[in-house]
């Protein structure tokens, strides 16, 4: 049945291509305002010379960094959104799952199973 669904959606290579470039495009400028606050935060100087792991506590605050650093996961599930709406003209829902309503019980029976 989610295979059947799969072919009544435009489906054709060239939209998968275009998708992947705009979802790239979305996380890469999800990740622009972490670097704007890196060098605003750090000196000229001082950029040049910053390694991976000063750049996680550089900012001094964990909770904005960690903010910073999942931004971009976000501007791509907005792209992903984006993509299955307008380029495959496809429902999220119709996307996640075959039935009428998304069985939250499922979902949550899922999450509690990865937490432990």
């Amino acid at each position: 049945m989610f295979i059947e669904n799969a072919l009544k959606i435009k489906n054709d290579s060239w939209r998968y291509v275009i998708g992947c470039f705009i979802i790239f495009i979305a996380t890469q400028i999800g990740s622009i305002p972490f670097v704007f606050a890196i060098f605003d935060k750090a000196s000229s100087k001082l950029s040049s010379k910053l390694d991976p792991a000063k750049m996680m506590t550089i900012l001094e605050n964990s909770n904005l960094t960690l903010f910073y650093v999942l931004l971009p996961y976000v501007a791509g599930m907005i792209g992903i959104l984006i993509v299955i709406k307008f380029i495959h003209e496809q429902s999220f829902k119709g996307l996640t799952t075959t039935r009428k309503k998304v069985d939250f019980y499922k979902v949550l029976h899922s999450f509690i199973i990865a937490i432990s």
